[in-house]
């Protein structure tokens, strides 16, 4: 008898048991679903797409120092994207330029190639033998703004060709990255660790702020703020990291979602930025290796004693490639503007 008694109350506190796994879970299926949360996370890993972005960057002491500060406009979207840095026009400062001192260098990626342009050169690489190449190297710089932009101040590691090699983790609330825990002296990384952190939501249910931990001294910690222009937008127009002894105000003075139609043009092509009329010297990169098609001929850039005969295969290859861009480009360009011309 004592035993079926036992039995008994195993079998009630079991049933207790399975009606509480139940409500719980019919709770969470009941819970709405947090849009904003969820537009705020996609965008920070670059799943929301972007004709057109113009950021502000300031970075500045407690007492109101400004150590350094800066303007870029950028896109990304399906895969293409492209980044230049402005600054104001001397003549009428409220209006950005293309930064001079960069000789309008402009950076980007087509479908299929990635590619710097400026006043005098267009250097072009398949995007699957990038690393290495004058396109990876002189764009890190800008992809890396492009990237801290995207990352709306939480941290990640930025010498990437793509966002989706650092991506940012979401558990909720909580989030896992990778972040960059010691640099040289030219602020290239020499290590990385994975690390968490944490965004807090208001009572409207958008992201008001984040933390995250400190790590080593190239990597404190640091705590992020963020204000809405929009009453209804997950993505805010700006946000501010504090670190210990300084702060970083970002500030999107432009941001046009949406995506583009790619059916006349390859994604971001040079031809979408630049004169055509202007003159430039088109080098094509292979590997770490360039050569410059000049006359109709391929040139090395780097010297060699042999001839080899894969050259004319290149060359055909590289005024293909060129040819292709630029032409899709023009096409483009004849018809309906996108929105992502100059500001």
């Amino acid at each position: 008898m004592k035993g079926l008694q036992s039995l008994t109350g195993c079998v009630g506190i079991l049933r207790v048991v399975l009606g509480i796994c139940l409500l719980l879970a019919e709770c969470a299926q009941g819970q709405p679903v947090n849009e904003k949360l969820q537009t705020f996370q996609k965008f920070v890993n670059g799943e929301i797409p972007i004709k057109e972005a113009i950021v502000y960057r300031k970075s500045e002491k407690f007492d109101g120092v400004i150590l350094n500060q800066e303007w870029w406009r950028f896109g990304y979207q399906n895969g293409t994207w492209f980044c230049e840095r402005l600054e104001p026009d001397a003549n009428n400062p409220p209006k950005l330029v293309s930064n001079s001192k960069a000789k309008n260098l402009v950076c980007g990626a087509s479908f299929s190639m990635d590619w710097i342009m400026d006043n005098r050169y267009l250097d072009m690489v398949e995007r699957a033998k990038a690393v290495g190449s004058s396109p990876d190297t002189y764009a890190q710089g800008y992809r890396s703004l492009m990237f801290m932009a995207l990352s709306l101040g939480l941290p990640r590691i930025s010498d990437v060709l793509e966002i989706n090699d650092a991506r940012i983790k979401w558990n909720q609330l909580a989030f896992t990255t990778i972040r960059a825990s010691q640099y040289d002296i030219n602020w290239k990384i020499l290590k990385a660790v994975t690390t968490t952190g944490r965004v807090n939501l208001g009572a409207d249910g958008k992201p008001v702020s984040a933390e995250f931990p400190g790590i080593t001294s190239d990597a404190p910690a640091g705590a992020v703020t963020y204000e809405y222009e929009s009453t209804n937008s997950g993505i805010p127009t700006i946000f501010v990291i504090r670190y210990p002894d300084h702060l970083i105000r970002y500030e999107f003075l432009r941001l046009v979602l949406g995506s583009n139609d790619w059916t006349k043009t390859d994604g971001y092509t040079p031809a979408l930025f630049g004169d055509l009329a202007v003159a430039r010297t088109i080098r094509v990169w292979t590997n770490a290796f360039s050569y410059t098609i000049s006359g109709g001929k391929l040139i090395p850039n780097f010297e060699t004693t042999h001839p080899k005969r894969i050259g004319s295969l290149i060359l055909i290859a590289a005024i293909a490639i060129s040819g292709s861009l630029l032409t899709l480009g023009y096409r483009n360009a004849k018809g309906n503007k996108t929105t992502t011309s100059n500001p």
